[in-house]
């Protein structure tokens, strides 16, 4: 009589190795993916995000300007601490940023009652360019402040 246990034996054993090793191969990629979503969200996440807060932006309306120049300087610390943590979200934040602004442009008149610290934020927005540049002087200052535009008499106490 032939004996197959050990043959058995080491062909479920196989068996195990090659389900374990599939199960490795099949749960790995899910892991590196959500690996990557947790460190970087799609692009497009960064541009409706954009929108959205432009739109609530547009509808602000502010009793005393003090609180209007904190808004807009919390916003740019935002969009500065974007911009060092995943430089290509932040360009897809400011586009959406400069849509946003450039729509509201042609839509709002006298009726829009927008303060001094939204219409320098306006024009940041709509100067933007793709290539991650302001086409006026309010880029990011060297001094560590948000920008060039906060130092220009939008400065934080």
């Amino acid at each position: 009589m032939l004996n197959l246990a050990p043959h058995i034996k080491t062909l479920g054993s196989a068996i195990m190795n090659a389900k374990l090793l599939l199960s490795f191969l099949l749960v790995l990629p899910l892991v590196l993916i959500g690996q990557q979503a947790e460190n970087q969200l799609p692009l497009d996440f960064y541009h409706n995000r954009a929108q959205e807060d432009a739109s609530y932006e547009h509808n602000l309306e502010w009793t005393y300007e003090e609180d209007e120049k904190d808004f807009w300087f919390d916003q740019r610390l935002f969009e500065r601490d974007l911009r060092k943590k995943d430089h290509e979200g932040y360009l897809a934040y400011m586009e959406g940023k400069k849509v946003a602004y450039t729509e509201h442009e042609q839509v709002c008149d006298e009726q829009c009652h927008h303060g001094k610290y939204y219409r320098i934020q306006s024009k940041f927005y709509t100067r933007f360019n793709s290539a991650g540049k302001v086409l006026t002087k309010a880029t990011e200052a060297r001094s560590g402040k948000p920008s060039a535009v906060l130092a220009s008499g939008f400065d934080h106490p």
